[in-house]
């Protein structure tokens, strides 16, 4: 029995490849636009979201030295942030109370 073969001359050449390692499939990636947003008061930062998770855990706790703990920022950090923000609107945002034990601390609201 004779076998036929494949007309060589028709068929496309054979490509060589090398062996490669099988891919593995990455997970498609979510791309979502962000967008950051701060005040500036004369060309200086005066206000971001930093300071606004700061006042909202000033009003939660009732307490700076609670909201700091909150944040994960020092006292001293989140006091001197404070006065920052109060210096450049020129008004307090914290209405903040010399005390001790139970002292209440709370944003003051917008004047707007």
């Amino acid at each position: 029995m004779i076998s036929e073969r494949p007309d060589v001359s028709r068929t496309a050449p054979l490509r060589r490849t090398k062996a490669t390692k099988p891919r593995l499939r990455t997970p498609k990636k979510t791309i979502r636009p962000r967008v950051k947003i701060w005040l500036e008061v004369d060309g200086e930062h005066a206000f971001c979201a930093g300071m606004y998770r700061i006042l909202e855990a000033v009003e939660e706790t009732g307490s700076i030295k609670e909201a700091a703990e909150v944040v994960g920022l020092s006292y001293r950090h989140v006091w001197a942030r404070l006065k920052k923000v109060n210096a450049a609107l020129g008004t307090p945002v914290v209405d903040a109370h010399v005390g001790g034990h139970g002292t209440v601390n709370s944003p003051k609201p917008a004047a707007c």
